[in-house]
């Protein structure tokens, strides 16, 4: 989020619904429930904070002007984790051993299981530390529970270094324990703490989503492997966690050198994914330039904001960075004009970013995805357009793409879908933002900064740790929201979201 206050005016240097079961009616959202969005095809750098709906100040002192993100390298971005701690980029070592249990799960040794002899136990350490031949026990007169507390007592001390199988040898039941043998896959890195490894991800003058596909092409993952808690800004320097499923962060850590403005660090191992809204907020760094102001101007506008904070808009980086803003595809999403999404998704930018290549001789990905715009802009061609991408779906353009091609050119909703879901969500979520900003704007200009009825306030009397839990479980509504639309299909009778989310819109802006 972005805050906007009195001595802040400066100038700057998705999820749809699926198709329902048979004879379910899907309901429509008219264009008049719907806040207006400009057509007309703007630069990204033209695109004011009034575009977007930022036109409040909440400080009544004297205003001044400066330069933000005149220079990438003038704005930082350090997230905040769930736990209230800083994102930092600490470490490169792909070492995790320190950070995962040496047990499956929980510290298990061979003396806790006590269906075996001491001899078998000495037998099973030395098989471990050396070329040991295979141990057998005979199991004919254990009943199933006892072979598998065996099995499960295996697994947790050794892992996947180890496994273990019973079979049938002259009339008798006899568990083979021993190392694993040819091609079989020893993979023991995680030691059961896990299959998700998280990593910190800094990156410059880079997209959230951008870093997100080409992290996912290196790594050969399918679109949306990779998963993080929020967007950050593309023109800046910014620290993030960032998830994959099972990946070794051995492999994580050559992205450092075949990839540029990526860095990725820090990694650990958990039982969950990460998902969006998975974190408490973002601390700034930031630079302004060519301050239009004295000293005194400055520190009553720092007075201020220290005293009076800041209004909680959405700044212009959640609304995208390029010449088609991201809350026009969400509009489009929203309203299912799945070929207007399409359209937009796919149109030529006015702009072409340069700093996304890979460590290749007169290759860039930018480069491809523009040519690849410009073929299916031209042609309708989504097979020719693909092949300027070398038929990979790389990018959002590229899985698009690839929808088109596998699917009947009428059906548009299937296409859609071979866009990862997290990015759906974001196209959703920036024109939720574009509805918040206009709502907080006419908020204000009606009613003033006083508190109405209806308003969330924080009462000085109450604990802290009891309102920001509140606070909390109001700003993971999106999430909620979201979730819910996904899982549409699979209920019955129509959905209620769709009517809150309707009632939303009309109750604001008509």
């Amino acid at each position: 989020m972005s805050g906007r206050f009195k001595s802040s005016k400066v100038t700057r240097g998705g999820v749809y619904k699926r198709r329902g079961r048979p004879g379910r009616k899907i309901t429509q959202i008219k264009d008049s429930d719907l806040p207006p969005v400009e057509d007309v095809e703007m630069e990204a750098l033209k695109r004011t904070e009034a575009d977007v709906g930022i036109t409040e100040y909440i400080g009544a002192h004297k205003g001044f002007s400066a330069v933000i993100k005149q220079r990438y390298s003038d704005f930082h971005v350090s997230e905040i984790n769930q736990e209230g701690r800083l994102v930092e980029l600490t470490s490169l070592s792909c070492d995790i051993e320190s950070q995962a249990p040496k047990t499956f799960g929980k510290d298990v040794t061979l003396d806790d299981c006590n269906d075996l002899t001491p001899e078998v136990k000495d037998k099973l350490i030395q098989m471990e530390k050396s070329d040991f031949s295979n141990v057998e026990i005979e199991v004919t007169n254990m009943s199933k529970d006892e072979r598998k507390r065996i099995h499960e007592t295996i697994k947790n001390v050794f892992g996947a270094r180890v496994v273990s199988n019973t079979i049938e040898k002259e009339e008798k039941k006899i568990m083979v324990i021993g190392k694993p043998k040819g091609k079989q896959r020893v993979d023991d890195w995680t030691q059961g703490k896990g299959r998700y490894v998280y990593f910190v991800l800094y990156k410059e003058n880079m997209d959230t989503m951008e870093a997100a596909n080409i992290i996912s092409h290196k790594l050969r993952l399918a679109p949306g492997k990779v998963t993080y808690a929020g967007t950050k800004d593309r023109r800046g320097k910014t620290t993030q966690l960032a998830c994959v499923p099972h990946i070794h962060p051995k492999k994580l850590v050559e992205l450092n050198t075949a990839v540029r403005n990526i860095t990725v660090g820090n990694f650990s191992i958990h039982k969950n994914p990460l998902r969006l809204g998975d974190l408490r907020g973002n601390r700034f760094r930031i630079v302004l330039r060519n301050v239009t102001a004295s000293d005194d101007d400055v520190e009553e506008a720092a007075s201020t904001l220290k005293e009076r904070g800041f209004i909680n808009y959405y700044g212009l980086q959640r609304f995208g960075s390029t010449s088609v803003p991201t809350h026009h595809i969400g509009r489009a999403l929203l309203r299912s004009d799945w070929k207007e999404a399409i359209e937009l998704i796919l149109k030529p930018r006015a702009q072409v970013a340069v700093h996304s290549k890979f460590k290749k001789p007169n290759h860039s990905l930018e480069d491809s995805l523009a040519k690849a715009r410009k073929i299916w802009w031209e042609t309708r061609d989504s097979h020719a357009a693909l092949q300027a991408l070398g038929n990979k779906p790389r990018g959002i353009e590229g899985q698009l793409l690839l929808g088109l091609k596998r699917h009947k050119p009428n059906d548009l909703v299937n296409a859609l879908e071979g866009i990862s879901l997290n990015t759906r969500l974001i196209y959703l979520h920036s024109y939720q933002s574009y509805v918040w900003n206009h709502v907080v704007s006419r908020r204000l200009k009606e009613y003033g900064y006083k508190p109405i009825v209806g308003d969330l306030v924080f009462d000085e009397n109450d604990g802290l740790d009891e309102v920001s839990e509140t606070i909390d479980e109001l700003t993971e509504n999106e999430e909620i929201v979201a979730e819910s639309l996904e899982n549409e299909n699979k209920e019955e009778g129509t959905s209620s979201v769709s009517q809150d989310r309707k009632y939303l819109v009309t109750n604001n802006f008509n």
